[in-house]
């Protein structure tokens, strides 16, 4: 229901701005989870999430989203500037826009190997792709 509730709200948004003011790009921290993004076809989603994989703990996606609106371009761990071990890292994680509709994509903090317990963080957006020009 929250779900469907967001994907109105997403279309009445476009509905009534247009998409002149749609922003080609968009860079998303830990502290934007639950957000809406609009973007025109071609645009892209760049997600960056803090962690320390030398805790176990890793940013898994949960689920699939829908290929048809948006595809990953990239994604990765972004390299400390140093040698020593315990240090965070920034996992990067990228998504191109490439049709009309809208996906929810998901990921979880967790350890992999504890799939029976709850992960101790989630991060959710909710992409809404308008192709119109």
């Amino acid at each position: 229901m929250k779900f469907l509730l967001a994907v109105c709200l997403s279309a009445a948004f476009l509905i009534f701005t247009g998409c002149a003011s749609l922003p080609d790009s968009v860079v998303l921290s830990e502290k934007d989870n639950g957000q809406i993004v609009h973007l025109p076809e071609g645009g892209t989603v760049t997600i960056e999430l803090p962690g320390n994989p030398s805790t176990g703990y890793m940013w898994v996606l949960k689920g699939t989203y829908d290929e048809a609106v948006v595809i990953m371009t990239g994604d990765f761990m972004e390299k400390p500037d140093t040698s020593k071990v315990g240090v965070p890292v920034k996992k990067i994680v990228k998504f191109k826009a490439v049709g009309n509709g809208t996906a929810g994509i998901t990921y979880e903090y967790r350890r992999p190997w504890e799939s029976n317990k709850a992960p101790e963080k989630t991060f959710e957006i909710l992409i809404n792709v308008n192709s119109a020009k």
